[in-house]
């Protein structure tokens, strides 16, 4: 027992100093955590080891910026990213800077300190020039669904719940249990419910996320009814699901409630959890037959600090996952789980 917490207290005294290595010091002596990756997508793991950095550098009492390596430099290392071509550098930014507790991102176009500071330096520069303009309350819905499996969080996703958001001032997103995923999609999801509704109670744009075991969206109104006192006026749904023979009916029965069916233009290059899952499935097969081409790393270093976050649960991050409120810092209201009976319940 004592030599596995030794071993433990290692493993964390390491993490540290690798942390404690990722805060920089700026010209007028601000300190400011900066961690590196690529971020096509929100996973299991991915998002696991960005809020444990986070959750550091808030300890520490630093900003928390995020670098992202360019197509350039990975080609140059001999890498590539999986969704190289169809997500670009600004969808990435666009991605990481929809976490409510990223305070920026910015490419990274060489790997020398000097050239990261500058990029870095660059990032700030524009965000003190940059006029935070105060959203338009006048929305025209008061409060949106929205459902699915939202598995490998991408850029589709994101943008859809920035769209619900731009047009209601509050936002529900009900994640697919797994139980539902398997029953409607027959496969596994790749990203357990807990995780996914965890990595959505953190994007900008979500004021509440619960999980759901119920694929009708009728009864969803009473789900939201119960934990806000109202039903929801609007249900936003992806484009590609226009003209199924399920949504028309949903369509025609909530329209006779008062309920607006908006379609959001679903990005037209391929972006899908299932063609994620795919390109994981041929990078670790490639990884696996020695082919590094499809690794994430650019160096020995950096190689090191993925496995410690890939591998490290983090308490702030496990303690998220066991409990079913999740409150994000956008959160205007309790988050709730929906029970298998259809009702929410508050935790």
């Amino acid at each position: 027992m004592g030599r596995n917490l030794k071993k433990e207290e290692s493993k964390m005294s390491v993490s540290d100093e690798k942390n404690q290595a990722r805060i920089v010091t700026l010209a007028d002596g601000e300190k400011v955590f900066v961690t590196r990756g690529i971020f096509d997508y929100f996973d299991e793991k991915n998002f696991k080891r960005l809020l444990d950095e986070y959750n550091y550098a808030k300890k520490a009492g630093v900003r928390f910026y995020v670098g992202l390596y360019s197509d350039a430099i990975l080609e140059k290392s001999g890498h590539t990213r999986p969704l190289s071509g169809k997500v670009k550098d600004e969808d990435r930014v666009m991605m990481l800077e929809a976490v409510d507790f990223v305070d920026g991102a910015f490419i990274i176009d060489e790997l020398t300190k000097t050239s990261i500071m500058k990029s870095l330096n660059d990032k700030l520069y524009v965000q003190s020039k940059t006029k935070k303009t105060l959203e338009d309350h006048d929305k025209k819905y008061e409060i949106g669904y929205a459902s699915g499996g939202f598995s490998n969080l991408h850029k589709g996703h994101i943008e859809h719940l920035r769209e619900m958001s731009r047009q209601c001032n509050t936002t529900v997103v009900a994640v697919n249990s797994d139980r539902l995923m398997q029953e409607y999609k027959h496969k596994n999801a790749s990203v357990n419910e807990d995780t996914r509704r965890c990595i959505l109670s953190h994007i900008r744009y979500v004021d509440v996320a619960i999980i759901t075991d119920d694929y009708d969206k009728l009864r969803a109104l009473d789900v939201v009814k119960g934990f806000l006192g109202k039903y929801f006026d609007a249900i936003f749904v992806g484009s590609d699901w226009k003209g199924d023979p399920k949504w028309e009916e949903f369509e025609k029965k909530l329209s006779e409630m008062g309920v607006d069916v908006v379609f959001t233009d679903r990005p037209k290059d391929g972006i899908s959890t299932t063609a994620i899952d795919k390109k994981k499935i041929e990078r670790t097969a490639a990884m696996y037959h020695g082919d590094r081409r499809g690794a994430v790393t650019v160096s020995k270093s950096y190689n090191d600090e993925l496995a410690s976050g890939a591998t490290t649960l983090g308490i702030q991050y496990s303690s998220e996952l066991s409990s079913n409120t999740y409150l994000g810092n956008n959160s205007k209201e309790k988050k709730c789980r929906t029970s298998k009976d259809g009702e929410a319940e508050e935790k």
